[in-house]
């Protein structure tokens, strides 16, 4: 169930970010509910790979860049919110 956390809200920190520090308060709205680890993917992902990035990486690199650009940050960031889980648990 830890892994389900960490990645619904990897998704959603795709599809919602809007800039670090409301993704901060929208996040505090989740904690009770969620793992730290899921938590900290949200904070960590939405910056780096939202669907606005996505259209401006468009236009500077290749789509196998943004591809592997995107890949390279949700694994990192999808391990990282596996550690922080098994460390809490």
């Amino acid at each position: 169930m830890p892994t389900l956390s960490v990645l619904s809200l990897m998704l959603l920190a795709v599809v919602v970010s809007v800039c670090s520090s409301v993704d901060a308060f929208l996040a505090l709205g989740f904690a009770a509910q969620i793992t730290p680890g899921a938590l900290l993917a949200f904070l960590v992902l939405g910056p780096v790979v939202d669907l606005k990035l996505l259209g401006l990486f468009g236009v500077v690199l290749q789509p196998k860049a943004i591809a592997l650009t995107a890949a390279g940050a949700s694994v990192a960031v999808l391990l990282l919110g596996q550690w922080v889980n098994l460390l809490q648990l």
